[in-house]
């Protein structure tokens, strides 16, 4: 029987062994994203940003919300924590209205675009400039054994107390790179920006990675160093007092706090960038222009049939009346037709003159003759041919027949 044991166990070890999960590795990759947990992800401080404002209503936006755009009387920051910042000159003179309306901006950004940078005179020889810190080999930050540190100094209430932070450095350097201030150039555009500028934070060999600007009644601040307020680097120790210390130089009576996290901040020529990058609205636009266009293709089919063309009505009086008198005339009867003319002209004195055809004596023929302006001679003359015809007491050939249309018109027409 205990042959039979270890060969039952034999086989279900590699079942169990099958069964244990693999531990998941952990990713030191860089995602700038609010809802990245990786340790050089952004959640913690995505979600501190409420907390260091208690009293402010914030609203979380995407980093290419222009939400400076909408500045009123209430007091507000905008805070953009992105790997590359870019502004065009539109955005960077809204930004200018906003910080001169009372208004604070936090850019905290690994790389400022050049629109930004001529702004801020960022490169502009002896003034101040981004300088590269020296490199760490590539050794010393995947050792997790013996990590550099770095140091850095921030200065609450303007350079009057200095604080030390210390940041264990893996796999990704967190100060790569910081602000050189030139403090012995001079000149009006030197001056101001000494004026202006205040350093927050300097890295141990004098590189400052945080500096603020009061523009106006606003302030500025630049940070160069996103991965200081990563997830991994907030962990360290006590470091996350220097995302407050950082956030301590945004005005203090701000009620509206912007911030967003992202990537990349691109450019916006326009407000419709805005709305197109905007995955609902984008897919609203892009459904409504397709129905227009399947609207337009259908309707483009005539929805009436062709209108025949109709030839105009031909006087068709005439063809009917040539008709019935070539039917008169070859059956030769021309007493008929002469009867026929008889009525026609008897209906012609009922309707125009009003008197009563049925006896055709001397007094019709004095009546006929005042209301119809003819002779009484004439009018007696018509009136007996009208009656021999009737009493058919006359032969009516053509010349008959003739003399009688002629004497109808002349009658009619007089």
């Amino acid at each position: 029987m205990k042959k039979y044991h270890y060969i039952l166990l034999l086989l279900l070890v590699p079942f169990f062994s099958s069964c244990v999960k693999e531990k998941k590795k952990t990713d030191w990759g860089i995602h700038y994203s609010a809802t990245a947990t990786a340790p050089y992800g952004f959640k913690l401080f995505n979600d501190a940003i409420p907390k260091l404002f208690p009293g402010a209503k914030t609203n979380a936006m995407p980093v290419s919300n222009r939400s400076f755009n909408n500045y009123n009387s209430e007091k507000s920051v905008y805070i953009v924590l992105a790997e590359k910042l870019y502004y065009n000159e539109q955005e960077l003179w809204s930004l200018q209205q906003w910080l001169y309306s009372g208004n604070d901006i936090v850019l905290i950004g690994d790389e400022f675009g050049t629109e930004l940078s001529d702004y801020l005179y960022l490169g502009k020889p002896n003034y101040w400039y981004v300088k590269d810190n020296p490199g760490l080999t590539s050794g010393a930050l995947n050792n997790a054994t013996t990590p550099a540190k770095a140091k850095v100094h921030t200065f609450s209430n303007f350079g009057t107390v200095t604080r030390g932070y210390e940041f264990e450095l893996y796999k990704q350097d967190l100060f790569p790179r910081g602000f050189k201030i030139d403090s012995s150039s001079s000149g009006s555009v030197a001056d101001t920006l000494k004026n202006a500028m205040q350093v927050i934070s300097s890295l141990e060999d004098g590189l400052a990675n945080a500096v603020m600007f009061q523009v106006g009644a606003g302030r500025l601040i630049l940070v160069s160093s996103p991965l200081a307020f990563s997830n991994y680097a907030l962990l360290q120790k006590n470091n996350y007092h220097y995302l407050e210390d950082v956030m301590s130089y945004v005005q203090p009576e701000v009620t509206r706090v912007y911030y967003g996290t992202g990537s990349v901040r691109q450019n916006d020529h326009s407000n419709w960038s805005v709305i197109w990058e905007n995955k609902t609205t984008r897919t609203a636009i892009l459904l409504a222009l397709l129905g227009v266009i399947t609207y337009v293709l259908v309707n483009l089919r005539r929805k009436q049939n062709i209108v025949p063309v109709i030839k105009p009505l031909s006087n068709e009086s005439k063809s009917f009346v040539e008709t019935i008198a070539s039917l008169y005339y070859n059956k030769r009867n021309n007493r008929n037709i002469a009867l026929k003319m008889i009525q026609h002209v008897l209906e012609h004195i009922r309707t125009h003159y009003k008197l009563n055809t049925n006896e055709l004596d001397a007094e019709f023929c004095e009546k006929l003759s005042l209301r119809s302006g003819n002779g009484l001679a004439e009018t007696n003359a018509l009136i007996n041919k009208i009656k021999s015809i009737q009493e058919d007491t006359v032969i009516v050939d053509d010349k008959y027949l003739h003399g009688l249309y002629v004497s109808i018109q002349q009658f009619i027409q007089k």
